[in-house]
Order: structure tokens, then C-alpha cells, then sequence
């Protein structure tokens, strides 16, 4: 789901009519009271409470509203779809084409077998227990090679497999490969992979060979390939980490490089002498996307890291544990354990697993259960035999994007292929000779004169053909035949207008109108203050001599304008970690010490706290006052928005006639105990 997907889905609830919604009914039959009227629509009591346990459940753990609040938003909601309406929102083609996308990615589980779906997740979840180790031969060849070719290839790897008995002989023939000039052939060691590193067709062949045997020829888009298994090993499952790096540049001098060694040296004494690694983190770390987070980083598995950088994670025996320095090609880690998932089902997010077979190539399996249902549901009949003509009528012309249906198949109308539907919409469709020719003539641009003959351009074509139609054919009675899909889809329609009625009525209005703008802020100004604050750079340091010295170097650098960095340079020259420093706007609470402090410019004497010394340059002081405009803007414009949509609110409900039933509410509290 997209950002403006997800903002559609937060501004406005996601008021919907329930799961039931689109189910077949006679829309002037109303057998249950009618809770509300807004222009001629009706909202029974049932479809409200439905409205409401969905997204107050949602909604419970931050702001939970009553039955009457809540009702006074979904009016709001409901003035604001009718406003849309009128306006002829729904009619603009750049949304449409919005909802179109949308639907396509919502349409997609629909089109599917979900039971073969839900086999291959299960197989992809025991996978995901076990790595493989594998060496592989690939000799490489074209996914539209002739028959004859495939084969010539498919008996050389034979041949290839019967000489090779060992790894030794595998590995021999990877240097042979390797120092062959032929760019047709790779051999590889490919080390430890799981389910969803490699192709589906590779992984397969991968897990279903033995250690230490060689797997038969297989075939994938990049060719025939061979695979040696060296090893099995249970999956080292997922696990969590923080770092603290050293980087190194890439045009580092050897100096520079030594001292970056030093100073991972020094970060790891201190950790051993017992300081907190978030700490130390946040200090010294150079990782700065990470190093205010105290070097945490996202969970990974195998094959996702440095190796060097994974093998050294996934030693650490316990949560707390951190390693030596290590280095790879971006630096010096250490790294610190702090949780690891097993692998097991347990562990096994089965939503997103769902998600990347879908993506993944084994979801065609599912795709063509779902194609040999919909042939039996929709009695499906095909004549291939009219198919023949096009032998002859795919000539050059085609492949020079010249070839046009309307004069290539001139009196022939035989029909192809029939689908029949005799209960959501009843009709029957057939598609002819002169359809298939639309398609080739629509598809040419895809094509390319081939090695292989011209029937398996027609039979692929064909397959392709036929397919699109049979998922165009299910998709069209999606709606219908699965009332949950119908109902999310006006989700998404009225979410997708209301976003682009709120830009037009609210948010960019409040971003266009400067004048407005600065009249709200002009009113409202006491309500965005800057609390007292200091202009100061705050000294971390090892010992009290150090600190001693960085109030003399921070005296003199505050009356001659000096950097904090020129300070760092004098003190740090035997060890990075003697002090660092911290510079910046403060309020009152970021140091409880320096508030201590007489507000005054200057540089205060040696602060204890723990271990460490503190020095306190103060540079400037500053009063509470409203910030200025540009200084809030961004909390300025949206108070500026809530109170233009209030007043586009008070607007609607004058504009439109609504209506709450007094009988009607008493019943649903009744009825839900909400009195």
C-alpha cells in the first residue's frame, strides 16, 4: 500500500457499510430501522454498528468514541462523500485510473488458488528451517530456444553430471568454467542459502538433492544448471543486533586506517572495563542512523549481511554478548547481541511469507489451478484446430511491427474458444479467429523473429491469450461473487475521492493561503512558544584533568570565536575518547546540570556525574518567546487546516439534509448496551 493509501485509510476511518454490504438485496426494501438519512440514502442500525466496532476497535487504544461521537463523524464522512458526488469527483479520469491500480492489486488473491497458495507457503515455511550449501554449473540459454536446442543442452549436462562423483571433481570443473572465455557457461559456489534466495525451479532441485550428491539438470530462466549440495544445516533463524562502527573512508591513508583500528581498540576496552555500549554507541559510533538508537540494527538471517559481519553475529552465544572488533570493507564492528529467533514455526510471519509466494515465480502454480477452475465453472470449450491458419500468417511482416489483423485474416470467423456464465452475469462470450488476430497484432511489439518455429510463437500466444480472458472473465464478477472484495473496494472509491476533495478544500488551501495563514498564526502566535533556552556546547569528559583543560581551551575559544572542533584536536591527539562534544539549541530538561547553571554567558567549571566530567559553554541566552512563523510551520498549517475544515463541515451540514432517528438511536443503545 502506498503513502497516499495509507493517509486515505487514517484521515477518514475507512467508514464502510460492513462485510455484507454489497451482498445482493433490493436496495428500496429497508427491513431494518434506518438509523440516518443523509440526502437520499439510508443507514440501517446494523450497517452503523458494524461502521462502529470496526474502526472504534481500531481506534480504542488511542482515542475510543462514544456511539454519539462517533456518529457525528461518520455524518461528517457521509456530507463529505455526497459533497464529492455532486462536485463530479468520481468522474475525473485521473482517479479512476487511481481506483483502476488499486483494484488491480486488490483483485490479485482473488485470481489465484489459494489452496495451492496456502501448499506452497507451507513448503516455503518448512524450507525456511533448513540452508543449503551448493556448488552449481550453469550452462546458459535462451527461455524461447527451440525444442531441439533445449534438449542438445539438457544431454550435454547429463553428460556433464555422469563425470562428475565427487566435490573435488565439481570444484574442478567451476575452474574450467571459470577460465573458460565461453560466457555461456558459470560455476559457482554459491555457500549457505534458504527458500527465496535463488529461483523457484533451483531452489527446488537445491533441497530435493542429498548432501554430497548432484542434482539432475535443471531448467530456469537463465538455462540448464547442475547443482552439487555440500552441506545442510539447520537455519540459524533470525536474529537482532546493535553495532558500533569506525568507518573507514574510501581514500583513507594507512595513518588513517591505523587510527581507526586504535580507536575500535579503545571503544571495545571500554566495554570491557564495564561502560554501556548505548552509550559508547552514541558517542562514538559512525553509524549516525543508528548511533542515536544505541547502534540497534533490523533483524537479518543468512545471506543479508558482510559475511564476516553475520558469522561474527551469529557466534555470540547470548543476548548481551558483544565481539572483538571486526572489520569489513566498510570499517570496524563490534557487535552486540540482543535477541535471536530459532527458527520454527513460531517464528513464521505466515501474512508476509503469503506475500513474497505471490511475488515469487512458484506462484504460478496457483495461478494455473486458478485458470483450470475457472474453465469448469464457466464451461469452458476451445476448437485449436481453427488455430491453424495462423501458420501461414505470421510471416515477416509481423516481426517487422508491419503485420495488421484486419488484412491478414480476411473470412476467417471460426470461434476459438467459449465461456459460458449462467448465474452472476449471465452471458455467453465467444472469441474468434479475428480476436486472436487483435491480440497478435496488439502483442507483435513483444516479439522477436525466433530461432524456433512459428507455431510455438502461435501456441505461446495463444496460452496467453486465452489465459488473459479467463482472468479478465472472473475478474469482472469479482464484485458479486465475493461481497468482502466489493465492500473494500468503496472503501477505497471513497477514500480516493475524499483525499483529493480534502487537498482541493482544505490541505493545499491552507498551504496556498499565505495571507489566511498568517492571520491564523497572528491570532494563535501564544499558543506556539520557545521555552527559555540555551546556545551551548556541552564537553563530555574522561577525567577531571581533561575537564580541567577544556574550560581554559573553552574560555579562550569563546572569546576568540574558535570552533568546538580546534578544542577536540588539542585533547584528543593520544585517544579519541578522551572528550567529545555536544553543540546545539538546549531547553530546559535536555541537561538537568546546565539548568542548574546562572543563566549567563560563559563556561562553567568541572560537573561530575558517574564517571564522567562535564563542561558547559554557554554562548547565548535565550528568552521564552512565539516562535516565528517558518519556526512552526508545520504545526501552524495544520491548526490552520482543522479550523477550515470545521468551517467546510458547518458548510455541508447547512448545504445537505440529514437526519438522525431519536427511536432509531435509543434501539441500538439498547440493543448494544451503550446507554
Amino acid at each position: 500500500m502506498n503513502k497516499k493509501l495509507k493517509l486515505i485509510c487514517s484521515v477518514f476511518f475507512l467508514f464502510t457499510l460492513g462485510t455484507n454490504s454489497f451482498a445482493q438485496k433490493d436496495p428500496f426494501v429497508i427491513t431494518e430501522p434506518v438509523l440516518l438519512n443523509v440526502g437520499e440514502e439510508s443507514v440501517t442500525v446494523d450497517e452503523f454498528w458494524k461502521v462502529y466496532s470496526k474502526n472504534n476497535v481500531t481506534a480504542k487504544a488511542i482515542d475510543p468514541k462514544t456511539v454519539d461521537e462517533y456518529l457525528e463523524l461518520f455524518i461528517n464522512f457521509k456530507l463529505k462523500v455526497k459533497e464529492a458526488e455532486t462536485l463530479g469527483y468520481d468522474t475525473i479520469s485521473s482517479l479512476q485510473k487511481e481506483l483502476a491500480g488499486y483494484r488491480r492489486q486488490l483483485a490479485q488473491p482473488y485470481l489465484t488458488d489459494q489452496k495451492v497458495t496456502d501448499q506452497l507457503v507451507e513448503e516455503a515455511a518448512n524450507r525456511l528451517l533448513e540452508e543449503v550449501n551448493a556448488l552449481h554449473l550453469l550452462i546458459k540459454i535462451e527461455p524461447d530456444a527451440s525444442p531441439e536446442d533445449s534438449m542438445k543442452m539438457f544431454r550435454k549436462m547429463k553428460s556433464m553430471k555422469a563425470r562428475l562423483k565427487t566435490q573435488r571433481d565439481f570444484e574442478r570443473m567451476i575452474r574450467s568454467f571459470t577460465n573458460d572465455s565461453d560466457e555461456g557457461t558459470i560455476g559457482e559456489d554459491l555457500g549457505y542459502f534458504s527458500a527465496f534466495d535463488m529461483v523457484y525451479p533451483f531452489e527446488t532441485a537445491a533441497y530435493n538433492t542429498k548432501k554430497g550428491e548432484v542434482s539432475d539438470p535443471v531448467r530456469t530462466r537463465f538455462g540448464y544448471h547442475i547443482i552439487y549440495v555440500k552441506d545442510r544445516r539447520a537455519a540459524r533463524g533470525q536474529i537482532r543486533t546493535a553495532h558500533i562502527m569506525v568507518r573507514n573512508k574510501p581514500d583513507a591513508s594507512a595513518e588513517e586506517l591505523k587510527n581507526s583500528e586504535k580507536k575500535a581498540i579503545e571503544i571495545f576496552d571500554k566495554l570491557k572495563a564495564g561502560e554501556s555500549f548505548e552509550t559508547l554507541a552514541e558517542q562514538f559510533s559512525d553509524d549516525k542512523g543508528t548511533a542515536k538508537k544505541g547502534g540497534l540494527l533490523p533483524w537479518f538471517g543468512t545471506g543479508k549481511m558482510v559475511q564476516s559481519f553475520e558469522d561474527a553475529a551469529f557466534a555470540l552465544e547470548n543476548d548481551g554478548d558483544f565481539s572483538r572488533p571486526i572489520q569489513t570493507n566498510y570499517g570496524w564492528h563490534i557487535i552486540k547481541r540482543i535477541e535471536k529467533k530459532e527458527a520454527g514455526d513460531e517464528n513464521v510471519d505466515v501474512k508476509n511469507l503469503k506475500r513474497r509466494v505471490e511475488r515469487d515465480r512458484r506462484g504460478v502454480k496457483s495461478k494455473e489451478s486458478f485458470l483450470e477452475r475457472v474453465k469448469t465453472a464457466y464451461s469452458f470449450s476451445e476448437n485449436r484446430a481453427s488455430l491453424t491458419p495462423f501458420k501461414k500468417l505470421i510471416d515477416e511482416d509481423y516481426f517487422d511491427r508491419k503485420w495488421k489483423a484486419t488484412e491478414k485474416v480476411v473470412g476467417l470467423t471460426n470461434v476459438l474458444f467459449s465461456l459460458e456464465d449462467t448465474k452472476l452475469i449471465p452471458e455467453k462470450k465467444v472469441f474468434t479467429q479475428a480476436d486472436f488476430a487483435a491480440f497478435l497484432e496488439e502483442n507483435k511489439k513483444f516479439q522477436r523473429r525466433p530461432a524456433n518455429p512459428i507455431e510455438t510463437i502461435i501456441n505461446d500466444s495463444y496460452r496467453s491469450w486465452v489465459e488473459k480472458e479467463l482472468t479478465d472473465f472472473e475478474d469482472a464478477r469479482l464484485e458479486l461473487k465475493y461481497p468482502d472484495f466489493g465492500s473494500l473496494m468503496k472503501e477505497y472509491r471513497d477514500g480516493i475521492l475524499l483525499f483529493e476533495l480534502m487537498n482541493d478544500k482544505v490541505w493545499n488551501k491552507a498551504v496556498e493561503d499565505t495571507a489566511g495563514l498568517l492571520q491564523f498564526y497572528e491570532r494563535n502566535k501564544e499558543s506556539y512558544m520557545w521555552p527559555d533556552r540555551l546556545k551551548a556546547s556541552v564537553f563530555t569528559c574522561k577525567n577531571e584533568d581533561l575537564a580541567k583543560k577544556t574550560v581554559k581551551l573553552a574560555k579562550k575559544a569563546l572569546k576568540k570565536g574558535t570552533s568546538d572542533e580546534a578544542i577536540l584536536t588539542e585533547l584528543n591527539a593520544d585517544s579519541q575518547l578522551n572528550v567529545s562534544v555536544k553543540s546545539g539549541t538546549f531547553k530546559v530538561g535536555d541537561y538537568p546540570k546546565l539548568d542548574s547553571l546562572d543563566r549567563k554567558i560563559g563556561v562553567s567549571n568541572p560537573i561530575k556525574k558517574g564517571d564522567q566530567f562535564y563542561v558547559f559553554k554557554i554562548e547565548e541566552v535565550l528568552d521564552a518567546a512565539p516562535k516565528q512563523l517558518d519556526e512552526a510551520k508545520g504545526l501552524i498549517t495544520a491548526a490552520y487546516q482543522d479550523e477550515l475544515e470545521a468551517e467546510w463541515i458547518k458548510s455541508l451540514r447547512e448545504k445537505y439534509s440529514f437526519r438522525v432517528s431519536p427511536e432509531a438511536m435509543k434501539g441500538l443503545k439498547r440493543k448494544y448496551k451503550q446507554e
